[in-house]
């Protein structure tokens, strides 16, 4: 009875008087933390904000062409009437976000809902399908950036390990900046190549545990007809890469679609896409609008057709040791030659004014001079942080440098628990970092795997005792938290930790060679046991878990410590050894 009288004082008198003061809202970087601002800020700054986007990117238009464009949607079955706009805050100002909304008509039509959802989907699937053969620097998947880097890395060591000339640039606005009129009159028919399209429904599977399972529906465009008869022939050719340990069903569902209609569909999308902002309608005139899942197809296609109509598309074919990607607006470019390298510096800072493109000038790093950027030796790109002398690949973490870990993670506290705190965990901070690249010895030394494992083991740690310390407080567990978790959970941690660890291994044995033993070893299993362990003693220490909990800056200063100590340098001697104590001492 207590508990019901505080939840609805909560709920209906102070979280009511809450928003009436403040504005609640998430930010760019730190999407689980809640960030308060008094009504009268927030209205100044959104006023400001909509000031200068609605005079630099849209134009005002009447009811009656509003209504127009309406009809003219509904006809071709496009049932999103409108948008609105949703200011995020990021690091250096607001960045606006457009929310869809569906026409009345819709709404209370279930068929439409389910026919427009269907027909954006596959239009989403046509566009991943042309995106495949775009080629030049364009990367889309990790496994992409893995091959090409894996390439990238046999070169230089069969050339001598010269010195490298690299450098990142990231367009300024890139989303915004768009000239909508030439993506779709002049990029998207040029790269839009099928005359006709079949699209295939299937379902995937998942088993997350012994008694759940998550199903998703996906789609797949055919390029074969014998792929269109025989859905095992189609699995076999190209959904099973991407979906292994799941199961394929096929939906028995074929959608045919015409070019003419994806270029008319997304004609629409882009150039007449209206924003209402208080009461009045705008349209937009310039870049495409964020917050749709098809920007960043459409962003990829737009800069991939920008490399392939300028000089860019040369430093792709360079010879010698060089390497060029694009993840769709993040370029990077390594090169042995300084001639190479020079040119591509200036011509990036230079800009595309034919494409509206200019490249951020805080963003832009080199680690050859300083003229066009910042200078470093390790360069940030992607999630990566790539070792320009060595050009060996570690794990950015510079995003957790200046917030505290609670507000990276969300904490589940009710009955499942313990089924979803490991599982949380490794999704959000082991997946999303640690990857296949940080962990092939191929491209890195013992040394520098030892860290990327020893660096993901203690930013996991972390955020397990920060997730163990909230959920204590809400279930009214022991204050030694981390007692309890090494008790209950150290033994399936560490064992679960290492087969993620030595599946991740596995994929890299099966990209490089059939030699599968030389990678399968019991190297990386002792190397995570005793990583983990370390860890749980680290983070276990009051000291370092009181600053864990603050900001993870201080968990980059001990590992830079901990990587220079001599113990720690002996690891690249001693892995393959059963000293359990080279990391407990």
């Amino acid at each position: 009875m207590l508990r019901n009288v505080v939840c609805w004082i909560f709920r209906r008198v102070l979280s009511t008087l809450l928003k009436t003061v403040f504005y609640c809202t998430d930010r760019e970087t730190t999407r689980m933390k809640v960030t308060y601002y008094r009504r009268p800020i927030w209205s100044y700054i959104r006023f400001r904000s909509t000031r200068t986007l609605l005079s630099d990117r849209f134009r005002e238009i009447d009811h009656r062409t509003k209504d127009h464009i309406r009809l003219e949607r509904l006809e071709r079955g496009l049932y999103f009437s409108y948008s609105k706009l949703r200011w995020i805050p990021k690091a250096n100002g607001v960045r606006a976000l457009q929310v869809s909304l569906m026409d009345n008509v819709v709404r209370g039509s279930k068929y439409a809902y389910y026919s427009s959802r269907s027909l954006w989907r596959s239009i989403g699937a046509i566009l991943r399908h042309e995106i495949r053969s775009l080629g030049g620097s364009n990367v889309g998947t990790r496994a992409e950036i893995y091959r090409r880097y894996l390439r990238f890395s046999d070169e230089w060591r069969r050339a001598g390990k010269p010195r490298m000339f690299a450098a990142k640039f990231d367009v300024v606005s890139s989303f915004d900046t768009i000239l909508s009129k030439r993506l779709v009159l002049d990029v998207l028919p040029r790269l839009i190549k099928g005359s006709d399209y079949l699209v295939l429904r299937y379902r995937k599977f998942n088993w997350i545990s012994r008694r759940k399972g998550v199903r998703w529906a996906r789609k797949v465009v055919v390029s074969e007809n014998q792929e269109e008869s025989s859905f095992l022939r189609l699995a076999r050719n190209k959904i099973c890469e991407q979906n292994r340990s799941s199961v394929l069903v096929d939906d028995v569902s074929v959608l045919n679609i015409s070019r003419l209609d994806v270029l008319q569909a997304l004609s629409h999308v882009i150039l007449k896409n209206i924003v209402e902002v208080n009461g009045q309608f705008h349209l937009q005139s310039t870049g495409i609008p964020q917050g749709m899942p098809l920007s960043s197809m459409l962003a990829v296609m737009y800069y991939a057709d920008l490399e392939r109509s300028t000089e860019l598309a040369d430093y792709a074919r360079t010879r010698g040791p060089s390497i060029s990607l694009r993840f769709v607006d993040d370029f990077f470019l390594a090169t042995a030659s300084q001639d190479v390298f020079t040119r591509y510096t200036k011509l990036m800072a230079a800009g595309f004014s034919e494409y509206g493109t200019a490249m951020s000038q805080r963003k832009s790093i080199v680690n050859y001079g300083n003229a066009t950027g910042q200078f470093s030796m390790k360069i940030p790109w992607c999630g990566l942080l790539i070792d320009t002398f060595s050009m060996e690949v570690l794990v950015d973490y510079s995003r957790f440098k200046y917030c505290r870990i609670r507000d990276t993670i969300r904490i589940d506290s009710g009955p499942g628990w313990r089924e979803t705190l490991w599982t949380a965990a490794v999704s959000q901070s082991f997946y999303m970092r640690l990857q296949v690249i940080n962990l092939d010895e191929n491209i890195n030394s013992n040394l520098t795997i030892a860290v990327n494992v020893f660096q993901a083991a203690l930013v996991l740690l972390a955020k397990l005792s920060c997730c163990l310390s909230e959920i204590a407080a809400v279930r009214g567990f022991p204050c030694q938290t981390f007692s309890y978790f090494y008790k209950h959970f150290a033994d399936n941690s560490i064992g679960s930790f290492t087969q993620k660890v030595l599946s991740m291994r596995g994929k890299a044995a099966t990209v490089k060679s059939q030699d599968s033993d030389r990678i399968w070893t019991r190297d990386i299993d002792i190397l995570t046991t005793l990583s983990l362990r370390k860890c749980i003693l680290l983070v276990s220490s009051y000291k370092l878990r009181r600053s864990l909990d603050q900001y993870l800056s201080s968990v980059s200063d001990r590992l830079e410590a901990w990587k220079h100590c001599p113990r720690y340098q002996e690891l690249s001697k001693h892995i393959s050894t059963n000293d359990h104590d080279l990391f407990l001492g």
